[in-house]
């Protein structure tokens, strides 16, 4: 965050809290706070930078509570019907830890699929020989 002044990091930090944790309570009394107008605080809100600085504190102070709702999803593991499920389950996702498991399925395995690529002008037609943009063999 030391790409931000201090009172841009005062609001990074703001906008990383719950809605239901801040203080002062609305963006205008915030702005009125630390000297800056709602419009200038609206401005900053819209810069990409920005956005993923509030969005990695975010993930920073999220990265506190992982113990807890490992807990829980071990502790709801054990209930009939699981309740909360999806909501630890997209918790995880969103924390990276959390790996969907795929099969790779090949119904007709007699398939050969040729692949060409193209590299500066030439051809592989995956035969071992190679041609050029007009088709001369190389």
């Amino acid at each position: 965050m030391e790409d931000f002044t201090a009172t841009q990091r005062k609001v990074i930090e703001w906008l990383a809290l719950p809605k239901s944790k801040r203080k002062p309570k609305t963006q205008i009394q915030l702005g009125a706070a630390i000297g800056v107008s709602d419009e200038t605080i609206s401005i900053w809100k819209r810069d990409p930078k920005f956005k993923q600085a509030v969005w990695g504190l975010i993930e920073d102070m999220a990265g506190d509570d992982d113990a807890d709702v490992i807990a829980e999803i071990v502790k709801n593991s054990k209930r009939p019907g699981r309740d909360g499920v999806n909501d630890r389950r997209l918790w995880l996702q969103w924390r990276g830890q959390l790996v969907e498991k795929q099969e790779d399925v090949t119904k007709d395995r007699d398939l050969v699929v040729r692949v060409i690529r193209v590299n500066a002008g030439n051809r592989f037609d995956g035969t071992g020989t190679t041609s050029g943009p007009d088709g001369d063999k190389a």
